[in-house]
């Protein structure tokens, strides 16, 4: 009996020596150079507020580690946690995780600029902020963001480098309207228009197929290639976005089902202050969409969208404001502006034919998985709060209310 145990106990031992070999081996293999002998560099940024997991995270998405989960592992060891500064590092794919480490340590190389994109812009906005770099041409810019279509030799449309962008409909007025994510951007100090642009784009193409759980080394697979989106694709509650968008606004295009959700976002973050107002805001436009469609029992008094921000888009696309001063308060009934403008809610049945304004990231997310609300109507007080309303009267009686 102690011959057969000492036999067991000398099997363990060596099964746990193997497996702590290649355990070791494994993690000396995944923390080595992604390519070994490179001497190509990555202009890698962090920015405020990035933790530990999201510099790993995008470490690996960049091509520039194996695994993120060994970095994080290798970062706290190296004390890096709580140590990061924002800021452009050159890394490079040659580079051991210790070098990276040591890298990200020392200061920032200063060569970006700083630039914040705020939510609710329209696209006609941006220039005031992106003029900081020296390199960028806003009527360039606004080209591209009309048409939709680069400036380069081949003219490539920019609906052909990403599944999601659509083609500019012939009511459209900005291709592009809508779909620069708003951020904290950390341009090089040579970064063009065209960089900027493909920069926006892939922000909200990260957001909208973020893929934590990946192999690939770029995030650009997720959103160049429409076959990669659902396998990466963001959750709203327990579904896919798509999923949830294809089902609110019944379309098995994804790209035209994302067009709709950013026009409901974009009129949301046009209307309030508060993220937390995003899903009750969205469900009333969304109830009133429904109900022009006949799709809902709950039909209430409604007429129209209704949306004051449609109408001030309508009237400043026809009438740019020459002091840069866009979305003034309308000083006239609604229904005598921009009369023939189709972005103009009062005078249309439906929703604009794109959306009006960069929405955040909770807008689109209330937008991408609505609800069918018991209200038609919303009005903000003095304080910042929305307070709904079931009908016109209810509504104007809120808005009468003196604010304390």
């Amino acid at each position: 009996m102690k011959r057969a145990a000492l036999v067991v106990t000398i099997v363990f031992a060596l099964l746990a020596f193997g497996i702590g070999f290649v355990g070791a081996t494994a993690a000396l293999d995944i923390s080595r150079p992604v390519a070994s002998g490179s001497t190509a560099t990555v202009q890698f940024v962090v920015k405020d507020g990035d933790t530990t997991t999201d510099v790993a995270n995008n470490l690996q998405k960049a091509g520039l580690i194996h695994n993120a989960l060994v970095f994080r592992l290798f970062a706290r060891f190296k004390h890096l946690d709580g140590a990061l500064k924002h800021g452009t590092y050159t890394i490079s794919p040659g580079m051991t995780m210790d070098q990276i480490i040591a890298a990200l340590e020392g200061p920032p190389v200063d060569n970006h600029i700083a630039i914040l994109a705020p939510p609710g812009l329209r696209v006609t906005q941006y220039p005031t902020y992106l003029s900081k770099l020296p390199n960028f041409n806003a009527d360039n810019f606004m080209k591209i963001a009309q048409t939709g279509v680069l400036l380069d030799s081949a003219k490539t449309p920019l609906s052909t480098k990403y599944w999601f962008v659509p083609k500019k409909g012939d009511q459209v007025k900005y291709a592009l309207e809508g779909y620069l994510f708003p951020d904290t951007y950390y341009f090089n100090k040579d970064d063009d228009e065209t960089t900027v642009i493909e920069t926006m784009l892939n922000n909200l193409g990260e957001h909208l197929c973020p893929g934590p759980n990946n192999n690939l080394n770029s995030p650009d697979e997720y959103f160049t290639k429409k076959d990669q989106r659902l396998a990466h694709a963001a959750k709203v509650g327990d579904i896919s976005i798509f999923t949830a968008m294809e089902k609110a606004y019944s379309t098995k295009d994804d790209t035209a089902a994302l067009q709709m959700a950013l026009t409901f976002a974009s009129l949301t973050v046009r209307e309030i202050k508060d993220p937390k107002d995003a899903p009750g805001v969205t469900n009333v436009y969304y109830t009133r969409y429904m109900a022009l469609l006949h799709k809902t029992a709950n039909v209430g008094d409604v007429a129209n969208m209704g949306s004051d921000p449609t109408t001030q888009y309508a009237r400043d696309s026809e009438n740019p404001p020459k002091d840069g001063k866009w979305w003034k308060p309308l000083t006239a009934d609604a229904k005598t502006i921009a009369t023939n403008d189709p972005y103009n809610t009062y005078v249309t049945d439906s929703i604009p034919p794109g959306p009006i304004a960069a929405p955040l990231w909770a807008d689109i997310e209330a937008a991408a998985n609505p609800s069918i609300s018991k209200y038609f109507y919303f009005v903000q007080n003095c304080h910042g709060t929305t307070i709904y309303a079931l009908t016109d009267a209810e509504n104007r009686a809120n808005l009468a209310k003196p604010c304390s």
